[in-house]
């Protein structure tokens, strides 16, 4: 009794077409399809290998690194191959009848590794799931070839008697295409935009350490040099420095009083009170002498801040010029007898109120000095 096995081809995806090789054997043709890889540098003649698989460069997430195509078949045995356990053997080769390159072939999903896959017999027809997964590096390519099966103790297969152990069944067919990925372009320019933008942060948050970083280490130094020492303690007397800030000063109080007089000088007399007007003979005054401020504070400061000391705006005031050079260095307390109040009309509460005023004003300025 013959044995024989019938391999019923039903496609899951597309309608496949059979023809008959010049002597009378039924194939099948099995047209996988196509995959297409996304690739964003295949306008490139030449290029390094990491541009040409989606899968090497970011966000490969995005992409799949394999290209993966299947269809499925029906096979089937009579009673009599099953009764003779018969046995099959299917495999998927290229033209010249090796394994194909750059396609990893499965069955059922299980890797064929020797390119064989085993059928074995069954009353009840089984599935043939073929599965081709792609290579991203062969390119633009079509692969095709041979469906072979490898026969056991079996006579017919597709209605065609076999009288070899390997013979072709169908033919098979895949195309693989590159393309250029606009998604992936713009997924890519978000990212990069993400990158530059967080970089330009980071490096404006590195120069402002730097800048923070040089203020405590100038505030540092500043205050280190607080703690100075004036080289000679018992210097004499000198109006260099103090000349030269009472000039400016003069010059900042007469400004003030040209615009409080709407264009004429005004002032206040701080020894008699009276107003004093420009074309008057008065002088700028130091109600607490320089040379008396110099003696005092020139073991703890040098000539320039004693000079700021001395100027400062509430010890620098106008009188009389009779006044001023009447009381010359002298203290006020010292200077103003009961005849010279009478002689100049001198206020002796609006006299006070000042004197009082400069003591306060020295005291801030070298406090000033001191931060």
């Amino acid at each position: 009794m013959r044995r024989l096995v019938f391999l019923t081809v039903i496609l899951i995806l597309s309608i496949s077409c059979s023809n008959k090789t010049d002597d009378g054997v039924k194939l099948v043709n099995v047209d996988f399809g196509k995959g297409q890889y996304e690739e964003p540098f295949v306008f490139l003649s030449s290029k390094p290998r990491i541009l040409v698989k989606s899968l090497e460069y970011t966000p490969n997430f995005f992409l799949s690194d394999t290209i993966v195509l299947e269809k499925t078949f029906s096979i089937g045995f009579n009673e009599e191959s099953i009764r003779s356990k018969s046995t099959a053997f299917v495999q998927l080769v290229d033209s010249t009848g090796f394994s194909p390159k750059g396609i990893s072939v499965y069955f059922n999903d299980s890797l064929s590794s020797n390119g064989w896959y085993e059928i074995k017999p069954s009353l009840q027809e089984q599935d043939l799931k073929i599965k081709l997964k792609l290579d991203p590096d062969r390119g633009e390519h079509i692969f095709y070839g041979n469906v072979i099966i490898k026969a056991d103790e079996l006579d017919l297969i597709n209605e065609l008697n076999v009288q070899e152990e390997n013979i072709v069944i169908g033919e098979w067919k895949v195309k693989q295409e590159i393309s250029w990925p606009i998604l992936l372009w713009i997924i890519w320019f978000i990212i990069v935009s993400f990158i530059l933008v967080f970089l330009g942060i980071l490096i404006k948050f590195i120069f402002e350490i730097f800048i923070w970083l040089g203020s405590v280490l100038n505030t540092s130094i500043a205050s280190s040099s607080e703690l100075k020492v004036v080289p000679n303690a018992d210097r004499p007397y000198k109006r260099v420095e103090i000349d030269a800030v009472f000039k400016k000063t003069k010059t900042k109080l007469h400004a003030e009083a040209v615009i409080r007089g709407k264009g004429e000088a005004l002032f206040q007399d701080c020894y008699t009170g009276k107003v004093l007007r420009g074309g008057d003979l008065y002088d700028y005054e130091h109600i607490r002498s320089s040379e008396e401020i110099y003696m005092k504070y020139r073991d703890i400061l040098t000539n320039e801040e004693i000079a700021e000391v001395v100027n400062c705006e509430e010890n620098v005031k106008v009188t009389l010029r009779s006044i001023n050079q009447s009381k010359g260095k002298r203290r006020f307390e010292e200077w103003a007898s009961q005849s010279i109040i009478m002689k100049h009309n001198i206020c002796i509460k609006t006299s006070k109120e000042n004197t009082k005023i400069a003591d306060i004003g020295i005291k801030k300025a070298i406090k000033n000095l001191n931060r």
